[in-house]
């Protein structure tokens, strides 16, 4: 808040940030509670995206303790220059699903409740899946999704291979850019935004390879 101006203009913005962010922050955190599903709108890449990031990853570091891997900004949100939905997309690595079993209470009481369900991401190979567990943020102003994946897949790995590979190479963070438009304005009208989703990842399967090869010719390690 800006404390500079008009004290009537300073107690509205404090009223807002009460009554729109901090009571129904309160109330997603005890009633562990996700936000509510959030169309694939598109927003310009914001600058401030990586800081909001480490913020948040602080807390995730602080809750999951020694029992944390790492903990990263990863997806479309940390990849500067590339437009995405106002959603931060991090990930925490652990030694075993046991372990992010484990953490499930003390991620919701740090404000990151656990989604209901089976999560899992789609083996490269097309055989099988990699099961992961899924967090949200209970700020209803900041929006966050939680991958809390295991080192004995490789899908942690291709999070950060993905994310290092398009920061790279500018060409096929445009070509991404563009695939991410398109759909975006392809299914604007569906709220759960799946099939959003599945064409995207069509297309960020193929990437993956060459990012392979990039990571052989560079060095490239996580």
């Amino acid at each position: 808040l800006d404390n500079g101006g008009p004290e009537d203009a300073v107690l509205a913005e404090v009223d807002a940030l009460w009554a729109d962010r901090l009571v129904p922050f309160e109330a997603n955190v005890r009633l562990r509670r996700p936000r509510p599903p959030m169309s694939p709108k598109i927003a310009g890449y914001d600058l401030t995206w990586p800081a909001q990031a480490e913020r948040v990853l602080a807390r995730v570091r602080a809750a999951a303790g020694h029992l944390a891997r790492r903990a990263d900004h990863i997806g479309s949100t940390a990849v500067p220059g590339l437009p995405a939905k106002d959603i931060l997309d991090l990930q925490l690595t652990v030694s075993t699903l046991d372990d992010a079993d484990a953490l499930g209470d003390l991620l919701a009481d740090a404000g990151f409740p656990r989604l209901a369900g089976d999560w899992c991401d789609d083996a490269q190979d097309g055989e099988g899946t990699w099961p992961k567990r899924m967090h949200v943020g209970g700020d209803p102003r900041r929006p966050v999704n939680l991958h809390v994946r295991s080192v004995e897949t490789p899908a942690w790995r291709l999070a950060l291979l993905f994310r290092d590979y398009l920061r790279a190479n500018p060409d096929e963070r445009d070509d991404y850019r563009d695939v991410k438009l398109r759909l975006a304005e392809a299914h604007a009208a569906d709220p759960t935004f799946e099939a959003y989703a599945d064409e995207k990842q069509e297309f960020v399967n193929g990437v993956f390879a060459r990012a392979e090869k990039w990571a052989a010719a560079t060095g490239w390690t996580p």
